[in-house]
């Protein structure tokens, strides 16, 4: 999945109650782990977290992965 907006949050956890581990710059590229309603689980070379799926292109609005 691609990053498409500039220095998103990663997330611990899926939720903005949650700490932030990094900052991720627009045009990033991440595998995608899983993915829930709202938020997809990404992995980049050194660290992995949550981000909103409306910040990730590359998924739709009703994907959930695994289904």
């Amino acid at each position: 999945v691609l990053v498409n907006e500039s220095l998103i949050s990663l997330y611990r956890k899926p939720s903005k109650d949650s700490s932030v581990k990094a900052k991720v710059e627009f045009g990033a590229i991440g595998n995608l782990r899983s993915c829930n309603t709202d938020w997809c689980n990404v992995s980049f070379p050194e660290m992995s977290g949550w981000i909103e799926k409306n910040k990730l292109w590359g998924t739709t609005p009703d994907e959930i992965f695994p289904p």
